[in-house]
């Protein structure tokens, strides 16, 4: 077992060690496809632990001898994120367990974001321009920081409305780049971020305006890319729900 401690969360160090074990039998889980995510009460503080699927055996390879593991990439991605200005659940720790010798299971824990609302949200209502302004912005911003995040999906980018302005922040970090990126980079950057026509215009309008982009050039190329989602009801049950245990995910 290989385990990172951030020496600010010391406190946080037993339940870290053992994790493995307490991870299938506590916490609430907020998120579960492939991988899963929990959040845990531990003392007065919020702990978001993912547990990532056990890799596919030439993978467990890969991640043990010759590439980081998920976990400790979406680590070190939230550190130098954060270093750079951008918002992100502060990252706690991660945790390999080898099975063999090679990687079995792996977590990363943060802290739980107190954003409780993502981006799926502006597929659902209609008032909402002026998040999607702000998050042409906020691209533009991450992409002028030398920051891609390859997932850039609506899942991954946690809001909350403070005082009539929109503030984001960042998760699922274990596929990122850190490079310069030009229009083309910048357009392809786009295609995770399924919404519809409508939305997608104004969220690159703001995106081209805020990095000094001709508009008329841009606008196009994301658009001809895009595999557009038509807003879509919630089902009776879930709209009656209090959605924002949902969406308080940190990946």
């Amino acid at each position: 077992m290989k385990i990172f401690i951030d020496n600010k969360f010391a406190t946080l160090k037993h339940f870290i060690l053992n994790i493995s074990e307490r991870f299938d039998i506590e916490g609430c889980t907020i998120h579960k496809i492939r991988n899963e995510v929990k959040v845990f009460r531990v003392g007065d503080i919020d702990v978001n632990v993912k547990k990532y699927a056990v890799p596919h055996f030439f993978n467990r390879i890969v991640y043990t001898f010759f590439r980081k593991s998920k976990a400790e990439r979406a680590y070190r991605n939230a550190l130098k994120i954060a270093a750079l200005g951008i918002e992100t659940p502060p990252p706690v720790a991660y945790v390999l367990i080898k099975r063999h010798g090679l990687l079995y299971n792996s977590y990363f824990v943060s802290l739980q974001s107190p954003y409780n609302r993502n981006l799926t949200e502006i597929i659902e209502k209609t008032e909402k321009e002026n998040i999607e302004t702000a998050l042409g912005k906020f691209i533009a911003l991450l992409h002028e920081k030398e920051i891609l995040h390859l997932d850039l999906s609506t899942e991954n980018i946690l809001f909350k409305e403070i005082e009539n302005e929109v503030h984001f922040s960042l998760v699922d970090l274990n596929r990122m780049k850190f490079c310069r990126i030009d229009k083309n980079l910048g357009c392809k950057n786009f295609n995770r971020l399924r919404v519809s026509e409508k939305t997608m215009k104004i969220i690159v309008k703001s995106y081209t305006r805020a990095r000094n982009f001709n508009e008329n050039e841009i606008i196009p190329r994301v658009l001809s890319k895009q595999i557009f989602r038509k807003r879509r009801k919630l089902p009776s049950k879930l709209r009656k729900t209090d959605k924002s245990n949902l969406t308080a995910t940190s990946f």
